[in-house]
């Protein structure tokens, strides 16, 4: 229970952001996306899909049982990209037979139990997630510190496809903070209303907004009694993130290069030839210029309800946003040398983040499964926070 004189006091509704997909066609590259035998099946029935897919040589692939894999050209764009960089498939047969994953992104919809019960919202609440790996998102709502949202043609097609959605059925009525420990819903809707709170000051330290959030989680479900000041992760839990998780095509040569700042490749993200990283440290930081941008990704990574769904405790999700934070800092140094600069820009830490998403903290199933079994989460959370 929230203590007494706790329990009326109210944060205002954060602002919102709305959405708009501007149709780069970006998230029509590099991704494998699945799409629905079913759906598959019907396109294979329509002449101009046999068209498109003998041109360009390609197939569908199976991936499951379920889905075949949207076949990709040799650059690695789907097929069925135009060069207006529209979906043929929605142009040809409209938005029914487009993959789900297509239809949805950049967002995940939640349908949970009511978080506020003095809302006069009806129950279930509908709730979103958000990837930063959408070009939009990334460039222009990150720094809007606001909950965003899709505009209401996007919202209504949630409303109807009910395929695309977590149900409330499946969403946890009491939330794992990490061990045993776990807390109501009014207990989440307070660790949300904390999240605002910590990161209302967009030039803020992420490294003292995460501390905060941890601080948060160790108190639930009463707010901290204390606020720390000051922050700073243990260096070899920085080391040792980076040397666990970031792809390393090379095996060993690469990892080793990442501890010491010697030569390291990557032709998918770099490009062909490797990238010397001495100096990588030492690239000039502008915080305020750039804080704003990386606090709002650990925002919205922070309140990914999908994953608690999905057996994922508070702490968890505190970790992906902790090993998020040192990938997307690394990649924007990296980024920057690459180019031959003498500090991070808003440029390299908005494709940082957007790559981060797309490889890890968004996408890859295996970065997040790994947080989620692995019994020692919450330790490792208390060791990297010092």
């Amino acid at each position: 229970m929230l203590p007494p004189e706790k329990k009326n006091k109210k944060l205002p509704s954060p602002p919102q952001a709305v959405f708009n997909c501007s149709m780069c066609g970006e998230c029509c590259t590099s991704v494998t996306v699945p799409i629905e035998k079913e759906k598959a099946h019907r396109l294979l029935e329509k002449p101009w899909v046999k068209t498109q897919l003998k041109e360009s040589h390609r197939v569908f692939e199976e991936l499951d049982d379920t889905h075949y894999a949207m076949p990709l050209d040799d650059n690695r764009v789907c097929v069925f990209l135009g060069e207006d960089k529209k979906c043929m498939i929605h142009g040809h047969e409209g938005e029914a037979l487009k993959p789900v994953e297509c239809i949805r992104f950049p967002f995940a919809a939640i349908r949970m139990p009511r978080l506020d019960k003095d809302s006069e919202e009806e129950t279930p609440t509908l709730r979103y997630d958000v990837s930063a790996s959408c070009k939009t998102v990334a460039t222009q709502l990150l720094t809007q510190q606001a909950t965003i949202v899709p505009n209401k043609a996007f919202a209504t097609q949630f409303q109807n496809d009910l395929a695309a959605m977590v149900h409330e059925e499946a969403f946890p009525q009491k939330i794992r903070v990490g061990g045993f420990k776990t807390v109501a819903l009014d207990g989440y809707q307070l660790y949300l209303d904390e999240l605002v709170r910590i990161f209302e000051d967009p030039i803020g330290s992420p490294e003292l907004a995460l501390k905060r959030t941890a601080q948060v989680l160790q108190s639930l479900p009463n707010r901290p009694k204390t606020q720390v000041k000051s922050f700073q992760f243990w260096p070899f839990w920085r080391h040792f993130s980076l040397y666990w998780f970031l792809r390393r095509p090379y095996g060993i040569m690469d990892q080793w290069a990442v501890l010491t700042e010697g030569e390291y490749s990557d032709p998918k993200i770099l490009g062909m030839g490797g990238i010397s990283l001495k100096g990588h440290r030492r690239l000039k930081w502008d915080e305020h210029q750039l804080n704003p941008l990386l606090n709002g990704y650990l925002h919205i990574l922070l309140q990914r309800k999908a994953l608690l769904a999905f057996g994922h405790s508070l702490a968890s999700v505190l970790l992906i946003a902790v090993s998020g934070y040192f990938l997307v800092q690394w990649y924007a140094r990296t980024l920057a040398l690459v180019q031959e600069k003498d500090e991070v820009t808003e440029e390299e830490l908005t494709l940082a983040i957007r790559l981060t998403e797309r490889y890890y903290t968004g996408h890859q199933p295996y970065f997040l499964e790994f947080f989620r079994v692995f019994p020692g989460v919450e330790g490792c959370l208390w060791l990297s926070m010092g």
